[in-house]
């Protein structure tokens, strides 16, 4: 049989494939985060009870001690990450160190804004572990605030994690309209 020549056949979701009726979730055509969820453990879990869902679980061996393993390793680092720079700023707090908005946003021992950024990056597509990156970044107050203990400190690190959210899109919006001002 000759190779295909007509690219719209090396397409993921070209009519051959869809008419094969594929028995595994495909992250090019599937929302893999609409039936994959990940536990705390770094175990992949299924949301739904579909034929495809169970036989990628099964056939690529979604939880073989390797991946949850590495799973568990980059969600435990971002919550000790977290649960060490709230400790620090606790500290300053008890110290009667007054800590005002200015040095909460720019004072590096004090803001979150790195850390954030590295669990958005984890999600871009292109990173291992992505999915999971995603599931980080989306779930963050069930992943990371919810775990810490006493609500001064999930109190701190949710109000930062919305001021990381409303100051990207506050620069996402700056850029647009700079972007529609020189067009």
């Amino acid at each position: 049989m000759a190779p295909q020549t007509d690219r719209e056949h090396w397409r993921a979701d070209n009519s051959i494939y869809r008419e094969e009726g594929p028995q595994l979730l495909n992250p090019e055509i599937d929302q893999p985060e609409e039936h994959l969820a990940f536990t705390l453990e770094g175990k992949v879990q299924t949301i739904r009870t579909t034929d495809k869902c169970k036989n990628s679980e099964r056939v690529v061996k979604l939880n073989r001690d390797d991946l949850v393993l590495a799973r568990r390793t980059i969600i435990d680092h971002f919550f000790f990450q977290i649960k060490g720079q709230t400790s620090l700023i606790l500290s300053h707090w008890e110290q009667g160190k007054h800590i005002d908005k200015e040095t909460f946003q720019r004072d590096p021992e004090l803001c979150y804004y790195d850390l954030f950024s590295r669990i958005e990056g984890s999600a871009q597509a292109d990173k291992e572990f992505a999915l999971l990156g995603r599931q980080l970044y989306t779930h963050f107050p069930y992943i990371f605030t919810s775990r810490l203990n006493g609500d001064l400190a999930r109190r701190i690190v949710s109000e930062a994690f919305m001021l990381y959210k409303l100051d990207w899109k506050v620069s996402r919006l700056q850029a647009e309209r700079d972007s529609g001002s020189q067009a």
